[in-house]
């Protein structure tokens, strides 16, 4: 039986789950996987304005800041 779910943002559904709301709508737990982070912290100190630029841009993308960061790592990586 293949059922509709309903559409969010990952931010959305993120900050759905961090705060205790229901989620299961957004979820379809037949193919839902627990997946491992396979890398490792890393604490990096910026300006404030940084982050603002940051998160704004991550918004803009529907990302999150840490998967932002992530992805322009990963590119500048492959540039050079």
């Amino acid at each position: 039986m293949n059922k509709t779910k309903s559409k969010i943002s990952a931010i959305e559904l993120d900050r759905r789950f961090d705060a205790g709301e229901e989620i299961d709508e957004f979820v379809d737990w037949d193919r839902a996987k627990i997946v491992e982070p396979d890398g490792c912290r890393v604490e990096v100190n910026v300006p404030t304005t940084l982050i603002k630029s940051l998160d704004k841009e991550a918004r803009r993308k529907k990302l999150s800041r840490n998967k932002l960061i992530e992805l322009w790592v990963v590119e500048q990586l492959k540039a050079s």
